[in-house]
C-alpha cells in the first residue's frame, strides 16, 4: 500500500556530517520516538511536538497495573464474603482496617489513572 503522498512533496534534500557517536545518539533518539532518522530531525528543525514510543509503554504499564489492582479488590472482596461454617473470614483485620485497605486501593487506581492520563496529553 505504501506511504500516502502529501500534499506538498519533499523535493529538498540536507546535508550533514555527523561523528559515528554523534550519529548513534541521533539514531537512538529518533528510535525512541518511532520515526525515521529523517522524519525525527524534520521535526526537531521545525520543532514539531515529538512523541516518545516510551510514554506510550510507561501509559500501557500503567493501565495494566490499574487492572491488576482491580482484579487484586474483587479477589480481596471474594475473601471478605467467604464464608466458612456461617462467619465471614476477616483474618486479624477489622472492619474499619478492611476498609481503609479497600480506599487505598481506589485511591492507587485513580492515582494510575491520572498519571496514564497526564502522560497521553504530554505532561500538559
Amino acid at each position: 500500500m505504501g506511504r500516502p503522498k502529501s500534499k506538498e512533496p519533499k523535493t529538498k534534500n540536507i546535508a550533514v556530517w555527523v561523528t559515528q557517536i554523534e550519529h548513534d545518539v541521533i539514531s537512538s533518539k529518533a528510535y525512541a520516538t518511532a520515526l525515521p532518522l529523517s522524519s525525527y530531525l524534520r521535526h526537531l528543525g521545525m520543532n514539531y511536538r515529538l512523541k516518545s514510543k516510551m510514554d506510550v509503554i510507561v501509559v500501557e504499564e500503567l493501565v495494566n497495573a490499574k487492572a491488576e489492582l482491580g482484579r487484586i479488590g474483587g479477589l480481596f472482596k471474594l475473601w471478605l464474603v467467604h464464608h466458612e461454617n456461617g462467619t465471614t473470614n476477616l483474618g486479624s483485620k477489622s472492619y474499619r482496617q478492611i476498609e481503609e485497605i479497600v480506599d487505598e486501593l481506589a485511591n492507587k487506581q485513580n492515582e494510575l489513572l491520572a498519571s496514564a492520563s497526564h502522560l497521553m496529553n504530554g505532561c500538559k
